[in-house]
This record gives C-alpha cells, sequence and structure tokens, in this order.
C-alpha cells in the first residue's frame, strides 16, 4: 500500500516542478568545421491549435540567452536557428538551419552547424560540333524525386548559376548525356567541395 501511496504523491510532484521551472534559452552556437562562433537569431515555436512563434532575439558571437514566456500547458517546444553566415544558410529558403526540441529547465545547449557547400557552376561545350549539340546534365543526389536534367543546346560557354547544399562526402557530381553529330556520350563528373568558399566548377563535355 505505501508503494502507491508514494507514486501517487510522486507523479504529482514532478508534474508540479516542471510546470513552475521557465524555458531559459542558454544557447552556444558553433561552426561544425572551423569551431568559431556563428551569429544569428532564434525563436521558439509551439502549437495549441494554432502557431505561435516567440522572437528569442539575436545570436551574437555565438551565444544567446533568453527567458521566454510561454503557457504553462506546453513544457515543450521548439528552438529554431537561422544562421547569417552565407556559408550555413540556403539563400531565400526562409527555413531555419536548426530546428532541436527543448524542455523547460536552463540546461545549456551546444550546437555545432555543418556548412553549407556553395558552388559556382558552368558549363562548356569543349569541341563543339554545330549549334545542334545538346547536352542533358543532372546533379546526382539522393533525391526522393530527382528533378528534370538542365538542357543546353549549342557551343556553349556560360555561367549555369549557383548550388547551395549539403552532399555527403564533402563531394559533389554530375550526369552528362551529350549529343553530338548523333553521337551520344555520358560523363559523370566529380568535384571535391570545401567549406567556407565558393567552388568554382566548370562541366566540360
Amino acid at each position: 500500500m505505501k508503494t502507491y501511496i508514494y507514486l501517487l504523491i510522486l507523479i504529482p510532484l514532478i508534474s508540479a516542478c516542471s510546470k513552475n521551472k521557465d524555458f531559459v534559452i542558454d544557447l552556444t552556437l558553433l561552426s561544425k568545421y572551423s569551431g568559431k562562433p556563428l551569429n544569428g537569431s532564434a525563436s521558439l515555436f509551439y502549437d495549441d491549435g494554432s502557431e505561435h512563434y516567440v522572437d528569442l532575439g539575436s545570436i551574437k558571437n555565438g551565444k544567446l540567452r533568453a527567458v521566454p514566456i510561454l503557457p504553462r500547458s506546453h513544457d515543450y517546444a521548439q528552438l529554431r536557428i537561422f544562421i547569417s553566415n552565407e556559408f550555413y544558410s540556403i539563400p531565400n529558403s526562409g527555413q531555419p538551419i536548426i530546428v532541436k526540441t527543448v524542455m523547460r529547465g536552463s540546461e545549456p545547449i551546444h550546437i555545432t552547424a555543418a556548412p553549407v557547400f556553395r558552388t559556382k557552376f558552368s558549363i562548356k561545350n569543349i569541341d563543339c560540333f554545330d549549334n545542334s549539340d545538346s547536352v542533358w546534365v543532372n546533379l546526382i543526389h539522393n533525391y526522393t524525386n530527382p528533378p528534370p536534367p538542365q538542357i543546353y543546346t549549342g557551343c556553349i560557354d556560360q555561367p549555369a548559376g549557383n548550388v547551395a547544399g549539403w552532399y555527403d562526402k564533402n563531394e559533389i557530381k554530375y550526369r552528362t548525356i551529350s549529343k553530338k553529330n548523333g553521337v551520344y556520350d555520358t560523363i559523370i563528373h566529380t568535384f571535391p567541395l570545401f567549406p567556407e568558399t565558393y567552388n568554382e566548377i566548370t562541366l566540360e563535355y
């Protein structure tokens, strides 16, 4: 009987202690690559039937401390981190780079962010037959729904845009299928990627 009495008393006490704690965000944000502090901003997200975002302010020199006010009915929330460094964010995505579930209390939060590999991409027809030459270009990646290939025609030698993303093994691969004078040729192009810089990539076919 005593065991049951203790359990009945203990459970309400644990719940009450959790409810009485504040959310204390004591954040350190560092680069996984260099160990240097990163800047940005953060918010807390919770859902009580409608979505709520609580602004936590700026992350300066890798540090943020905030005590946001959330309803006592919520013991957990999502910490959403945006990084202002261009080599640690996807441009124009509007999405947080890091999302982490946090609970009431004041445990320090240490986060290391992986860099986004950025590239400057160009394409060059190095042995052009005529303006009917064509090439189909695919980024080799573990897409769930692969995008259609990019198609280029003619004797081209031009920039073809920039790419930002996370890739396995610090490298990026493209497949080109070219047609010149009615002859098809397939090439796999592999390029090493380096963090915190723009990687120059030229596809030659």
